[in-house]
């Protein structure tokens, strides 16, 4: 990372939120799937549903998490959410364990000019705690 300070901010985990309804693999296939807008296709998420999606288009394309929670809990379709944000989402059932695949490690990232600058320092600390306080139990 060049001269940039590095600090492991947190490892999380996404599911699809809720309680736990496991259903099968063919199950999960025959759902209305909520997908990233098409500029988005590049992420991890997008590239694990296309298993599952099997080639079909998403019932929806949305621009963020949070509006995939919305259009899930209003019925539109199926969404993958990380599980900070979906275990806490009303109207939302969990249809799987977490999905390993989806893990994801997060850092925060500061300049060496600004390294040393208290406020700084206490914002990137501030941050790695909020973070880690998300953290959940596996499913």
């Amino acid at each position: 990372m060049g001269d940039l300070f590095p600090q492991h901010t947190q490892r999380w985990q996404e599911g699809n939120g809720g309680h736990v309804v496991l259903v099968s693999e063919a199950d999960l296939a025959t759902l209305p799937w909520l997908g990233f807008v098409e500029e988005q296709e590049h992420y991890v998420t997008m590239r694990w549903l296309r298993a599952p999606m099997r080639d079909r288009a998403p019932a929806a394309r949305l621009m963020n998490t949070d509006l995939m929670a919305a259009a899930a809990a209003a019925g539109v379709g199926v969404a993958v959410l990380p599980c900070f944000l979906g275990d806490e989402a009303a109207g939302l059932s969990r249809l799987s364990a977490q999905i390993e695949a989806l893990q994801a490690d997060y850092w925060t990232v500061i300049h060496p000019d600004l390294s040393r600058n208290p406020s700084v320092r206490a914002v990137a600390d501030w941050i790695t705690t909020c973070s880690r306080s998300l953290e959940l139990p596996a499913a």
